[in-house]
This record gives C-alpha cells, sequence and structure tokens, in this order.
C-alpha cells in the first residue's frame, strides 16, 4: 500500500507494481439476489473482493471484522432488518464503514440510519448498475455515487488501519527507547537521534489522526443535518399545502430539532477548535500577571459551569510569566473548558480548582478537576488531535492538544497527571520573567 493525497486528502491505494493487491474487500447485502449479483459483478469489476450475503442473518453468519473494509446493505431487509445489521455491524466492528442503499433519502429510517454511525445513504435507484439491469436504463456519462462511496468507505477503513498501525508502532519505538536508555545512559548522542526519530514518527501518526477525525467531525454532522432538514422540509410542505404531515416525522420534530441544534454546536466547535490550534506567526512574550489572566478567565467559565460542579481559583505569591497574556489566557481556557466536561458527564457533581504557584522558580498553573479521570490505555493518546475519552455530544478532542501547543510556543511544558475515577491534573509551567 502507498499513502497518497487528491483533493487534499489522504488515500490509501494499492501499489500498481503488485499487480496480487485488490482494490479493497466489500460485503453486499440484500434480499433481492438478482441486486446483490449485479451489484457484486460491478464491484468485482472494479477490482474488488466482494462477498455476497442474501439477508441479514445470512451477512451475520459470513462477517469478517478483519477482513471486510466495507458493508453495503439494503436498509429494507427482512427480519433483522437493516438497522439492526447495521447496529450489529458496528457492535463487532466500530471501525467498518456501512453503506446503506434507501429508497428515498428523506425519511425518518435513513435519519435513525445516520444516527447510529451509518457512512453514506445513496438511494438504490441512483446505482446506474442497478438502473440498467432493473429498469433498463444505459448509464449516464455522471460520476457514480454508489462507486464514489465504496471508495471513500474503503479508504476510511485503511486509514483507520493505518492511523493503528503507526499507533503500534510508535508504541514498539517507546518500549524501545526506554529499553535503550536503561542500556546505553552514556550514549547521549545516540539518545539524542533515537528521540528524533520518534518524533518524525510521531507527526505522521499524528498526520493520519488528524486527516481521520476532521473528516468524521464535519461529515457526520452534516449528514445528520442534511437528514433532518429533509424531513421537516417535507413536514412544512405537508402543512402549507393543508395536507396531514407525516405522522412519523412530526412525533419525531423535537428529536429532529434537538439533534440539528446539537450537530450546528458541533461543527461550530470543531471550526473554532481548528482555528484556535491552526494560529501560527511570531509569538510576541512579554511580562504578565498570571493571576490577572487566571481571574478574567476563571470569571468567564463560571456561567458556563454546568449544574453541581464549582469552579475554584487559589492563588498565592507567583513571580510574573515570560509570556503571551492572550496564549496564557487561551491555555488556561482549554483546560478549564475540559475539566468542566468532565466534572460535568452524565450529571456528574464535583469541582474544578485553577492554582497558581511557584516551583523551581518557575511561574506555573495547576488545572485540578474530580471527574472521571483517564483510563491508563488512553493517557498515551489524550494529545491527538480529536481524541477524546467522552462522548462526542459533549467534547471536541482538542482542549490538551491546543493547551499543549501553545505552552510550547511559549517555551514552557504541560504535564498531565490522571487515572480512571480519580480526576485529572494538568500543570502548566512557564519561563520567569527576567528583565533585560
Amino acid at each position: 500500500m502507498r499513502l497518497s493525497w487528491h483533493d487534499g486528502a489522504a488515500y490509501l491505494e494499492p501499489d500498481p507494481k503488485d499487480a496480487t493487491l485488490r482494490q479493497g474487500s466489500v460485503m453486499v447485502v440484500d434480499d433481492n439476489a438478482v441486486v446483490v449479483k449485479v451489484m457484486a459483478l460491478q464491484l468485482e469489476d472494479w477490482g474488488y473482493a466482494v462477498t455476497r450475503a442474501h439477508g441479514a442473518e445470512a451477512a451475520l453468519l459470513h462477517f469478517d471484522p478483519n477482513a471486510t473494509e466495507a458493508v453495503v446493505t439494503n436498509l429494507s431487509l427482512a427480519g433483522l432488518g437493516g438497522l439492526g445489521l447495521l447496529t450489529e455491524v458496528h457492535r463487532r466492528a466500530v471501525h467498518v464503514p456501512v453503506i446503506v442503499l434507501v429508497s428515498r433519502l428523506e425519511s425518518a429510517e435513513v435519519l435513525a440510519a445516520m444516527r447510529r454511525g451509518a457512512f453514506d445513504c445513496i438511494v438504490l435507484e441512483e446505482v446506474p448498475i442497478v438502473r440498467q439491469v432493473l429498469v433498463g436504463e444505459p448509464p449516464a456519462d455522471a460520476v457514480d455515487p454508489f462507486r464514489a462511496a465504496v471508495t471513500r468507505a474503503v479508504n476510511h477503513s485503511r486509514l483507520v488501519s493505518y492511523g493503528n498501525l503507526l499507533n503500534a508502532q510508535l508504541s514498539r519505538s517507546n518500549a524501545e527507547l526506554k529499553a535503550e536508555q536503561r542500556r546505553l545512559t552514556e550514549t547521549l548522542e545516540t539518545l539524542k537521534q533515537t528521540q528524533a526519530s520518534l518524533v518524525q514518527a510521531e507527526k505522521a501518526a499524528g498526520l493520519v489522526a488528524a486527516t481521520h477525525g476532521v473528516a468524521n467531525a464535519i461529515k457526520t454532522p452534516l449528514a445528520v443535518l442534511d437528514a433532518g432538514l429533509g424531513l421537516l422540509r417535507e413536514w412544512v410542505t405537508a402543512v402549507l399545502a393543508g395536507r396531514e404531515p407525516p405522522p412519523a416525522v412530526t412525533d419525531d420534530l423535537p428529536s429532529i430539532l434537538e439533534d440539528i441544534d446539537t450537530n450546528l454546536e458541533r461543527i461550530s466547535d470543531t471550526v473554532e477548535g481548528m482555528h484556535r490550534l491552526a494560529k501560527t506567526g511570531a509569538v510576541y512574550l512579554k511580562k504578565v500577571e498570571l493571576t490577572e489572566v487566571a481571574k478574567a478567565v476563571v470569571l468567564e467559565q463560571q456561567s458556563r459551569a454546568p449544574d453541581g460542579v464549582e469552579l475554584r481559583l487559589s492563588t498565592s505569591k507567583t513571580p510574573p510569566a515570560r509570556a503571551n497574556p492572550e496564549m496564557v489566557a487561551e491555555v488556561l481556557r482549554a483546560l478549564v473548558e475540559n475539566g468542566l466536561e468532565a466534572c460535568g458527564d452524565a450529571g456528574r457533581r464535583g469541582s474544578v480548582t485553577v492554582r497558581l504557584f511557584a516551583a523551581d522558580g518557575r511561574p506555573s498553573i495547576e488545572v485540578k478537576d474530580d471527574g472521571e479521570g483517564i483510563p491508563e490505555e488512553d493517557r498515551e493518546r489524550v494529545f491527538d488531535p480529536f481524541f477524546t475519552t467522552r462522548g462526542k455530544r459533549h467534547a471536541k478532542g482538542l482542549g490538551l492538544t491546543l493547551a499543549r501547543e501553545l505552552a510550547t510556543r511559549m517555551h514552557g511544558s504541560l504535564a498531565l497527571v490522571s487515572a480512571a475515577g480519580c480526576g485529572t491534573t494538568v500543570t502548566v509551567a512557564l519561563e520567569p520573567w527576567r528583565p533585560d
């Protein structure tokens, strides 16, 4: 496999020098044997390895999470049904994308599929090969939506696997580094070269993780918005025309509006977070009184604290920092928001404490929460963009990434201590102000 870029997106493709590699492995599921056959033949003609399944039960019987890179299924299946198959596939392998075939996009069933994590929705009659065989209409010259969706789905699956592979390689490299440190403490130059290699590997892993994270953070909310607005359009059209609106849509209106509001907020938060993270340019450092910055940020965030969560500020004699006041505020804001989210999840009560102090002459900021904490297996990934230990509705996965990046730009450092069920403490140490 080789990593390439097209239109600003990353793609993993078979190496053209290796003729044994196929485009990917796809499972096709439908109750109609003719639909399964024609779509499978089309996929095989494009170079994919195809598993055919007549019905949801047969699909689950032959589904291999380690070999299947995408699933294409009709949403209207007998027995378990398309939604049931989608749920079960993601229960067994959440990384495998599922493309659902529907009769029309504006339906409550499509919205339900998107809520359960469907990768894409395609109208069955808009698939050229299906129209050609079942309707007798010759294929058009336009882009085949089915082929485009399968290409994206297989690429998505491979990027996830590739990112996991890079993370595993990075973990093994870290373990090897620790062993080398024990055996070769006297060879400082060798250690520096090894650390430089690890930094490059981490950057490569971060690039794939960020690309995948941005795609998921924007694509899924947009899909939910599109489906929800389609249902609202159908409802409003019926009301304006004096017809009885669809009962299913009427009953689900509060949920549809809530989904639209939530996903608009998710998109806005993601764009804002990436904008904050991507700010570049020369950093102007000057004398900064941390107490003044901390008071302003804490006052701002107290009004946003969830019910039952207290935000406190503890100050002591702290020397001025050589820093950028706007960046210090951004760091503190990101850490406080993370702490409030951790305490506020699932109605959890608790507190977030911001403490200013000096350690070894360095002005420092500590943000401590008594939220749910971070499990050991996740602590090495909490600084990856978009990685979060909380639900997608509540967390953007950018707070720690932003805080560490800004602290580093000010020649400071950030340390994290956490354990599952024991809260999290993040400490930022800055350089002291020294007049020239």
